[in-house]
Formats: C-alpha cells, sequence, structure tokens
C-alpha cells in the first residue's frame, strides 16, 4: 500500500536529483518572519538549518548575520552544493528523522523541510526540533497548509515536484500547535501568504516562530 513506502528515502533520492536544478532557482527568501527569527536568536549564536538545500538563501543570510551555523540535509548533492555555496558554515548529510541533538542552539529553522513527513515522523521530528533548543532558544518553520478547511490532506501527497515523485503532505494550524505546544514551545509569531512559484505551483504558506520556555 501506499502508506506504506519508505517516504525518507524516496525524497532522499528525488531532492538528490534535483539538487542541481533546484540550485540555480532557489534564493528568494518566502514570507515575512524571517527577519523576526534573525531578532529573536541570541545575536553570535549556533543555529540549526533543517534541510538546508543548497545552503541558499538561508544558510548564507544567517553566516553574513554573524550565526555560526550548522545545516543538515538527506541528499547527498545538496550538502555538496551548500559546502560549496556558503563554506563558512558547516553541512553534514542526515536526515531530520535521525538528528539527535540536545540543547546546542539558539535558533532552529526548517523551511518547507518538515512538508516531507507524514504525521507520525511530523510528532517525532518536533520532539526532536525541541531538544535540540537551549532554554529561551526560537523555531522558525515554514509549511504549506491545505487549501481549503475540511481537505483530504492524506488523500494526495505523493507528488511530482521537478520531474521527480516526492512525499509532501500540508499541515493545518492545529497540527502544527497540536505537535509544538505540548512540547513547552510558545508560539510567538504567525503569517500566512499565497506564494507561486513556476516549480511549485500556487503554495498557501504559514510561518510560525516558537519559543523554547
Amino acid at each position: 500500500m501506499r502508506e506504506e513506502r519508505d517516504i525518507v528515502s524516496l525524497n532522499r533520492q528525488a531532492w538528490d536529483r534535483v539538487a542541481d536544478t533546484y540550485d540555480g532557482r532557489s534564493k528568494v527568501i518566502v514570507g515575512g518572519l524571517f527577519s523576526e527569527f534573525l531578532d529573536s536568536v541570541t545575536p553570535g549564536g549556533r543555529v540549526l538549518d533543517v534541510g538546508s538545500g543548497t545552503g541558499e538563501p538561508y544558510a548564507r543570510t544567517l553566516v553574513e548575520n554573524g550565526f555560526d551555523v550548522l545545516g543538515i540535509d538527506v541528499a547527498p548533492r545538496m550538502v555538496e552544493i551548500a559546502r560549496g555555496r556558503v563554506p563558512e558554515a558547516e553541512f553534514v548529510e542526515l536526515s531530520m528523522t535521525e538528528m539527535e541533538f540536545r540543547g546546542e542552539f539558539d535558533g532552529v529553522l526548517a523551511v518547507f523541510t518538515m512538508l516531507l513527513l507524514d504525521p507520525p515522523r511530523f510528532w517525532d521530528v518536533s520532539r526532536r526540533v525541541a531538544e535540540s533548543l537551549r532554554e529561551g532558544g526560537v523555531f522558525y518553520l515554514v509549511l504549506n497548509e491545505p487549501w481549503k478547511e475540511g481537505e483530504d490532506v492524506d488523500g494526495d501527497v505523493f507528488v511530482e515536484i521537478m520531474g521527480e515523485e516526492m512525499y509532501s503532505r500540508g499541515y493545518t494550524l492545529d497540527e502544527v500547535m497540536g505537535a509544538f505546544e505540548p512540547l513547552g514551545m510558545e508560539r510567538i509569531g504567525f503569517h500566512r501568504e499565497v506564494h507561486v512559484t513556476e516549480e511549485f505551483g500556487e503554495e498557501h504558506v504559514v510561518e510560525f516562530l516558537f519559543r523554547k520556555s
């Protein structure tokens, strides 16, 4: 059955194959809360970029603002490109489903990365994110939400992006809050907008800022 497919391996292979194409198109910062994230993290602090891709634009912007950046990505080619694009940051090949950091970071960001997770993995990675933060640390999360209320978010989760099949699922506000609030993560920012690109079409983007209490 489709639900039993290895979505981590599927997405690793897909993003590895599209890495060079994506590299030429990944320069735009989406949404309006990233600047607030920069202002909220301890100056010069350590920041974890979950699903860092090619390193641009987020890791690059972080290092330009004086942060100590570790980027992790499941796709080897993405990591290779990022090391060349942003040599001031550190990049390692690692799935977010396997990260085991404990109170090491002042800030964490996951920009569209957690869309690649089914609900059980989403809850698990939410815990891993919270555990990686120091007390008072800030998490910046960007996702897509369903286009309309009541939409079956699990009905069409295997999609084709840039010619490759991958898993991608939108999450509702209630689902996100249900995952992070029990972990002591206080929501301190929220923003919605519609974003349209050639690669991904029309996306209903939601941004969250959480602070670990």
